[in-house]
């Protein structure tokens, strides 16, 4: 087995302490976002917010009109319409997950995901090794993404496992500091793709052949949680392709805490290890300067009091549930 010194080699995995410059990526627009209902799109080649701001492109979230003279849902202040009819024959699927969040805390979040050229090569690694690019090279010319599902956890074990202890939120004490923290990879196909997917891949994919980058694949990346999902465009760099080529013979070192000295724990390259590493730096970065925390919500408290329970059914508390089970830093915190 061959261990992979991202330190030493890409400046991975130990250097939570400083922020790393935003990710130079070859695409003119690398930033393109989506948010499900109020469907989002952001393009930029910079990751500032005054320029994201500039490149908003609103488009409503039944018909995909563009224009203005939009109305949110007065609730959760997510979806934006352009008539009632749309709204009407949208509230079937939407009142699913209708529900007060601070929908502007969670983009930014999963925003700031992006800024680290860090945690933005380990995403391009997962996608290198979920869609077999290696294997596959006609995947190169062609539209593939995967789904990310993701949760707002405690910061802290204790206070994650007051919420597991908990018969009810009223259990729960006030307010609580969460970080973003990936429990789920699913590739299109065994998820249905955004509706907003082939435009974004096309968009992109047309943006690298004007450049010369014909090889070069180019995918989507739908992260989603309990309440509003994220769609960006992803460029997967040889940097990526070359660390994961032959994955089943290395090693991913997993930060066990924000010293830079401490020896990580390796495991065998997957993607679900990688999800783990990320994790670990998200949680290492004590700090915050990452800015992937924020407060908790109602939904994320539930999300994982349902985890707790044997009859949990729903993907976003079934999915955190695996993640406990699997990732070390969970060994000592169960449901009591």
């Amino acid at each position: 087995m061959k261990f992979i010194d991202f330190a030493g080699r890409i400046g991975w995995i130990f250097q939570t302490e400083t922020m790393l410059q935003a990710h130079a990526s070859s695409l003119k627009s690398p930033f393109i976002l989506a948010i499900m209902d109020s469907t989002l799109y952001a393009a930029s080649s910079e990751f500032e917010d005054k320029k994201l701001r500039r490149c908003m492109t609103l488009c409503c979230s039944r018909c995909t009109k563009t224009g203005g003279g939009f109305k949110r849902c007065a609730r959760c202040k997510i979806p934006i319409y352009c008539s009632k009819e749309c709204q009407k024959a949208d509230w079937p699927q939407h009142k699913t997950r209708c529900a007060k969040v601070d929908t502007r805390a969670s983009a930014r979040v999963a925003q700031n995901l992006f800024k680290s050229e860090m945690l933005r090569s380990m995403l391009e690694a997962i996608f290198a090794i979920e869609m077999d690019i290696h294997n596959h090279p006609d995947m190169r010319r062609l539209l593939f993404g995967i789904q990310l599902d993701y949760i707002i956890e405690p910061i802290n074990l204790e206070d994650l496992q007051t919420i597991l202890n908990a018969k009810s939120l009223d259990d729960v004490p006030g307010p609580m500091m969460g970080m973003f923290q990936l429990t789920n990879c699913l590739r299109f196909g065994e998820v249905v793709p955004p509706p907003v997917a082939h435009s974004m891949w096309e968009q992109a994919r047309n943006q690298l052949d004007d450049l010369g980058c014909y090889d070069k694949p180019v995918g989507i990346l739908d992260l989603t949680n309990n309440a509003m999902s994220v769609e960006t465009v992803l460029d997967i760099n040889e940097k990526a392709l070359d660390i994961t080529q032959g994955s089943e013979h290395k090693l991913v070192p997993i930060p066990v805490s924000d010293d830079v000295n401490a020896t990580p724990i390796v495991k065998p390259m997957s993607v679900v290890t990688f999800m783990e590493a990320i994790n670990s730096i998200i949680r290492n970065d004590t700090d915050n300067h990452l800015r992937l925390r924020q407060e908790m919500r109602v939904s994320d408290k539930q999300t994982i009091l349902d985890a707790a329970k044997d009859e949990c059914k729903h993907f976003a508390s079934v999915d955190f549930k695996k993640k406990m089970e699997r990732e070390l830093v969970y060994k000592r915190t169960q449901p009591m």
